[in-house]
């Protein structure tokens, strides 16, 4: 019942009596207006705020409902409890706006006041003659967008173009511009103006960074409940901590909050290191200004951006399938004055912007990639779950016995008719007995809908945040229903589910929020059958954990769930997004090792599958290919299990069916000193040295250095043995692998005309040092072809590389 406190319910005085004038309307609605993140409608979910007047001397049930004059079959509504002789401010959520043949930078919006009255919710109608009333607010195209909030609530919605830098607010506003200047994203920056964030997720729907600059909403634990729910969607918040204090960060990542804020200092002179770049060769900045730092400890499960004196500069930590960036450094170290002779920034309105140095454009390709298009669609889950939704039709013998009587009958009475001298009525009685056999059918048919319930069904992708106790989920949904009829499609915890709507033209659906924070379709006939919708939403999972451990022979670990005893079908996903087949006991425990490791394209280790593993063999394979964002360079268990109750229902006594597939990630255990372990391909990343991309491919020859990041669990390592796994083909080439030993590169293995997979065991203890990273280095050659006169058609096919990993055996250091 959260959702009736995140109304602010402001009492007022008993209104005067008005000389000379009609006395205002008993209820007010003001307001309907974009706000929080987003103050203009767009093709995106989005939030409207709106103020409730109650003068009368009774408390009331209040029903607000909104809808586009193009859409007037959709309809959006929240419910909320009207106090006596007060006003309530609320939110309020509503569909995307349509944006195909509008030029019009205005959209209207129609509305329609309700109150409770003898149970039911009646029209309360105004002293006009105008049933229904209109609202024009501002409609924006979408676009990357970027939202702030900060300690302010006043004036720092726009920045002057010369904004006094001093004021806190100012500063933050500026620094996110010159983040969207530096991913050539346009000035446009929403400052939240509220002075409490909206309570659902899906406000930021239309938003894709937030960032959070002040302290103020520490308190508002329902908006940073839904910024952490969107977040597990797929957003990015982007958190300044020399600006705001842990605790605020601590409702949204819950247990997961593993770093420390140490003190706060300032800095004038600012030295900004990649890992992996040599510090002694950056060029120190100076200010003459210090700079504030939050100097921050970490608990080693977050990736480390950018550092400065050893110290965290920029760290990122994900959550769900987004996730956090925190920057610890004050803006004015990214970025530089522009000089007078410069070009000016492009930027209508802010034409003199500070130009971001090279680690800022680095930062903010980190804080906004590239968008990757999803490899699973909620349409890809819809042979799994139409397979566990329906009812059984006519069994083949049954129907086979009915057509053989309708056979036997018919040639039976054609015999005795003909015996009887009546051939001619073989016409009508054969339609009769045609009429009586479809009957027949159609009862068992009836019959056979008629035994099985209402069902409700999900399937659905669920990315758990173990530090909260809950899971993003987003899949398909199904209703089945064995008679037509009038229903009532109920959510809970804020979710949403869209089932198809072919057929139902002529329908006023309305999608209402209730203050209970249910989301419920009424007005919704749905006829016999089967109806599939997408649905989102928060899953309740209890406590879900998976701990490993690096050991002798590879990797042990277990995992525990209070609601899902027993999962099934499951396997690990390495950093290096390799696959491994894993057998889960009854007390939850795996073990890994590298006989458990599956070829690309396979997700199961049983030699004889069942139809539903295929058909989740077919959902691994979507939903890996390509490997999503969220799930690259961590270490997750992938397993399906059966939910004891679904995310919609429909019918107090409906039947649940459905699957989840719960992608949880593995936090690993420091292994014990003095412990010898062997850590398998896959869990060793690989990366060039330097700020490039490993090449993979090319017609020309190459040389690259390589670093193979070890676990931090097992770290300090002594390493008696790394194997190096390279599947290339590279014909007409010699391909060749070196170490360095104390600045000396040292050739280790050189082959010819590889065309398969090479194995490189290293023992040599002076190239198996790690450096204070935990990296190791090798180099790899890839020569051009000896005769290009004898080999053009090497030379023009090329060389790839298909796979490369490391395989380490070693022992923990004693203490």
């Amino acid at each position: 019942m959260y959702a009736r406190y995140t109304a602010l319910v402001i009492l007022t005085c008993t209104p005067v009596a008005y000389s000379q004038q009609a006395a205002p309307p008993p209820y007010r609605l003001g307001g309907l207006q974009p706000s929080g993140p987003r103050l203009s409608l767009t093709e995106s979910w989005g939030t409207l705020r709106f103020d409730l007047t109650n003068l009368t001397d009774t408390a009331h049930d209040a029903r607000v409902v909104v809808f586009y004059p193009e859409r007037p079959d959709l309809r959006f509504g929240r419910e909320a409890w009207l106090p006596a002789h007060s006003r309530l401010t609320s939110w309020m959520t509503v569909g995307p706006a349509a944006s195909e043949g509008k030029q019009s930078t205005n959209r209207d919006l129609k509305y329609q006041l309700y109150k409770r009255t003898d149970g039911e919710f009646r029209e309360f109608l105004p002293d006009s003659n105008e049933r229904l009333r209109a609202r024009a607010n501002i409609f924006v195209k979408r676009e990357p967008t970027t939202c702030i909030v900060t300690d302010d609530i006043a004036g720092d919605a726009t920045a002057p173009e010369s904004p006094d830098l001093s004021h806190p607010p100012f500063a933050a506003v500026q620094f996110a511009r010159v983040f969207r200047l530096a991913r050539g994203l346009s000035e446009t920056v929403t400052a939240v103006q509220d002075r409490f964030l909206p309570p659902t997720p899906d406000a930021y729907d239309g938003t894709d960074h937030v960032i959070l600059a002040g302290n103020r909403i520490a308190e508002d634990m329902i908006g940073l409940q839904a910024i952490r729910h969107w977040v597990q969607r797929g957003g990015t918040l982007w958190v300044m901590l020399d600006r705001v204090d842990p605790v605020s960060v601590t409702t949204i990542l819950g247990d997961d909050c593993g770093f420390e804020v140490v003190d706060r200092t300032s800095l004038c002179s600012v030295s900004l290191v990649r890992p992996g770049e040599d510090a002694s060769k950056i060029t120190p900045r100076e200010y003459d200004a210090p700079i504030d730092l939050a100097r921050v400890r970490l608990s080693g499960n977050e990736t480390v951006l950018y550092t400065i004196d050893g110290w965290p500069a920029a760290f990122s930590q994900p959550l769900g399938r987004g996730k956090v960036v925190f920057t610890t450094l004050g803006g004015r170290a990214w970025y530089r004055s522009r000089t007078a002779r410069e070009k000016r920034s492009g930027f209508e309105h802010h034409l003199d912007l500070p130009v971001p140095h090279t680690e800022l454009d680095r930062l903010a390709a980190d804080i906004y990639p590239e968008p990757v298009t999803a490899g699973l669609k909620p349409a890809d889950l819809e042979p799994l779950i139409a397979a566990e939704i329906g009812y059984k039709v006519v069994s083949r013998q049954r129907a086979g016995a009915i057509l053989f009587g309708f056979v036997a009958c018919t040639l039976i009475a054609g015999l005795g008719l003909r015996r009887v001298g009546r051939p001619e009525s073989v016409g009508w009685l054969a339609t009769l007995l045609a009429v009586v056999t479809a009957g027949a059918l159609v009862g068992f048919g009836l019959a056979a809908r008629q035994a099985v319930p209402a069902t409700v069904s999900a399937v659905s992708v669920v990315d758990v945040a173990p530090g909260n106790q809950e899971g993003s989920a987003v899949g398909l949904a199904a209703v089945y229903r064995p008679n037509s009829g009038a229903v009532r499609v109920t959510t809970e915890s804020g979710g949403l589910v869209q089932l198809d709507t072919t057929g139902l033209e002529g329908q006023t659906r309305q999608l209402i929020h209730t203050d209970m924070d249910e989301r419920v379709w009424e007005n919704m006939a749905l006829p016999a059958g089967v109806r599939i919708g997408s649905i989102r939403g928060q899953v309740r999972l209890g406590e879900v954990t998976a701990i490993a451990r690096f050991g002798p022979d590879g990797v042990t670990g277990t995992f525990r769930s209070s609601e899902f005893p027993n999962p099934v079908d499951s396997i690990l996903l390495s950093p290096s997004a390799d696959s491994f087949g894993v057998r889960l006991q009854a007390d939850g425990g795996f073990a890994l090792t590298p006989d458990n490791w599956l070829p690309p394209g396979e997700y199961l280790t049983d030699g004889v599958i069942s139809d539903r593993q295929q058909r989740r063999v077919d959902v691994y394979r979507k939903y890996l290919t390509p490997m999503p964002q969220h799930l690259v360079g961590r270490t997750h268990l992938l397993a399906w299990v059966e939910p004891h109750r679904s995310l919609l229902s429909v019918e107090a006594d409906e039947r649940i069916q459905g699957s989840l597939l719960l992608v949880v990630p593995i936090a690993f255990n420091r292994t014990p000193p003095d412990t010898k372990v062997m850590v398998p391909l896959g869990f060793i990343p690989c990366s060039p040295v330097g700020s490039g991309k490993l090449k993979t491919e090319s017609t020309i020859g190459v040389e690259q250095a390589l670093r193979f990041q070890l676990p931090q669990s097992v770290l300090p390592l002594t390493i008696e043995r790394a194997s190096l796994i390279l599947k290339i083909r590279a014909p007409g080439r010699t391909v060749s692998v070196h170490g360095t030993s104390e600045g000396t590169k040292r050739s280790i293995r050189e082959v010819a005309n590889p065309i398969d997979t090479i194995r490189i065991d290293v023992t040599d203890a002076a190239l198996l040092k790690p450096d204070p990273e935990g990296r190791l280095r090798f180099d790899l050659h890839v020569s051009n072809t000896a005769d290009l006169a004898k080999d053009i058609r090497a030379a023009e096919s090329g060389w790839r590389i298909e796979s490369l990993a490391m395989e380490v055996v070693g022992k923990t250091a004693a203490k």
